[in-house]
């Protein structure tokens, strides 16, 4: 989620007397924007990423490119981006994760020979090893380090590059050369700058939170998009899966959760006053 977006709906709160929308979606701008790039090309993302904070701007441009060449060089693999700087790891305070410099991906697909795919991944990630000073990697569905709770890959960036897996060097230097994924350039990635930054605000005082909270995202979800597409122009609405619709950078489902949540604290309040 650009960082435009985030200052809109802060705004917006800031304007309307909606007092909490969602912490993270305020002060979380790097995490937020990482989520909202990886949504972008299709992966999953887990909302304990940053439940505890941010991530670091650098590590988030770093797994922005690492996820660009997931999807041009392995595009049958389905990818879900989890723990970040989350709350499990708040145990470790030498982890990288605390610093807002880690997180842990798990995938499906790649055929049946599991052991090729988890080399097609690592030697994309040797790449990116090679490329992005700073940056590594630990295989834990082959080298599950001490305190591992099940198979993913553990990326994570240092200033001062230093691998956390002794397993790390030894399997680039004996595959990095010898397969095509191998020698990847990972060029700055580029994001479509959202425009109108005002739309969310717009569609906000428009149809109401009330109208927005009771939408059902299944039967009404595409209608909507599609109405609010005819007020203030974009893309017409083609999606298979209505969890993936999105208005102005912002997807429906999270809108509609939000607005439920704010209109729950309003009617509590209420009932506090009246008491």
């Amino acid at each position: 989620m650009q960082k435009e977006l985030l200052e809109e709906i802060y705004s917006f709160k800031k304007n309307s007397g909606i007092e909490k929308i969602n912490e993270s979606m305020e002060n979380h701008v790097n995490a937020n924007n990482l989520k909202s790039y990886l949504s972008g090309l299709g992966y999953k993302t887990q909302s304990n990423m940053d439940d505890y904070g941010d991530l670091t701007s650098k590590f988030a441009d770093i797994i922005k490119k690492v996820a660009k060449s997931f999807k041009e060089n392995l595009p049958d693999i389905k990818f879900t981006f989890g723990s970040g700087n989350d709350n499990f790891h708040r145990k470790f305070g030498n982890s990288r994760h605390t610093k807002g410099n880690a997180i842990d991906v798990t995938f499906s697909g790649g055929g049946s020979d599991k052991n090729k795919t988890l080399d097609e991944i690592s030697i994309i990630l040797c790449s990116a090893r090679n490329e992005m000073n700073g940056f590594t990697f630990i295989d834990e569905y082959r080298h599950p380090s001490a305190h591992s709770t099940g198979g993913h890959f553990h990326l994570s960036y240092s200033e001062v590059a230093k691998d956390e897996s002794r397993h790390v060097d030894s399997f680039c230097k004996t595959n990095y050369d010898e397969s095509s994924l191998g020698n990847i350039k990972f060029d700055d990635t580029e994001e479509t700058p959202i425009q109108n930054t005002d739309k969310l605000s717009k569609i906000l005082n428009i149809f109401g939170l009330g109208f927005i909270a009771n939408l059902d995202l299944d039967n009404d979800g595409e209608k909507f998009t599609q109405e609010v597409t005819n007020l203030f122009g974009g893309d017409s609405v083609s999606k298979d899966n209505t969890g993936e619709i999105s208005i102005a950078g912002f997807k429906l489902k999270d809108l509609i959760s939000t607005a439920k949540d704010s209109l729950f604290e309003d009617i509590q309040k209420k009932k506090k006053i009246i008491k």
